[in-house]
């Protein structure tokens, strides 16, 4: 249940910016670390990992690593979303 909530949470955040994503392959290197509790609150962030130039012209292959952590600043679970964006002017 985190895992889906950490994915919904973290195509809200600025990694899937509409005006740059072209499309989003998926995730891949879902990982649990430990449990998530009734009352905890989670928050994700995202950390771009990867930046390659893609087959296409003027657009990007772009890896994030988006951890999921308590409001105790418990790391629960990882997620690597990957995406191809529009080159930044």
């Amino acid at each position: 249940m985190a895992q889906t909530l950490a994915l919904g949470l973290s195509t809200r955040t600025p990694i899937m910016d509409p005006t740059r994503t072209v499309a989003w392959p998926g995730a891949r290197g879902v990982r649990t670390l430990a449990p998530v509790r009734p009352g905890d609150t989670i928050h994700v962030a995202g950390i771009r990992t990867l930046r390659a130039p893609s087959p296409c012209r003027a657009s990007l292959w772009s890896s994030w690593t988006t951890p999921c952590a308590t409001s105790g600043d418990e790391l629960v679970t990882t997620i690597v979303n990957v995406l191809w964006e529009k080159e930044e002017p």
